[in-house]
């Protein structure tokens, strides 16, 4: 079976990003969707030593200050999906990839843009979740609902194939 944590980690200081991965070491899921990762010292703290225990991440860049998300697969990646959202209207909160897992399975992080009652920021995440659709149409499931830990098989159960052990130094 196939586990997957979405955490946002609310684009977290050095500091906090410490307490996290801590966290995030213990946990036994296979793959982590990080969203709110920003481009601040505490996301690339933390991605970076990730990568340098053997997992893989998968991150489009930030751009002008926005948050975005991120994958962290303790399994092997076969394809990173990114570049199919790059039309996406804030290509940085999608993060995407197949997996190889036995059957093969898609995963995508999304963080999507926070609405209040302004006719601004109403339109900005209604422009977001319209310009996913395209993606979405070439096969790949977009999620509309908010992230949660998410235990699933899917029928003779996915196998993780390793990537790395995930084990290592912080």
């Amino acid at each position: 079976m196939l586990s997957v944590l979405t955490v946002n980690i609310g684009a977290a200081s050095q500091e906090r990003a410490r307490l996290l991965l801590d966290w995030l070491a213990r946990r036994p899921e296979e793959v982590f969707v990080i969203t709110e990762t920003s481009a601040g010292p505490g996301t690339s703290w933390m991605l970076d030593r990730f990568r340098r225990a053997g997992f893989t991440v998968i991150k489009t860049p930030d751009a002008d200050g926005e948050r975005g998300s991120a994958l962290v697969c303790r399994v092997r990646v076969v394809q990173d999906l990114t570049a199919e959202f790059a039309a996406v209207s804030v290509p940085c909160r999608v993060s995407a990839a197949v997996l190889g897992t036995e059957p093969a399975i898609s995963v995508i992080g999304v963080y999507v843009p926070s609405r209040d009652r302004s006719a601004d920021k109403t339109e900005r995440k209604q422009r977001f979740i319209r310009t996913q659709a395209p993606a979405g149409s070439r096969g790949a499931a977009i999620p509309r609902v908010r992230p949660r830990l998410v235990r699933a098989s899917r029928g003779s159960a996915a196998r993780p194939r390793a990537a790395g052990t995930g084990a290592g130094r912080w």
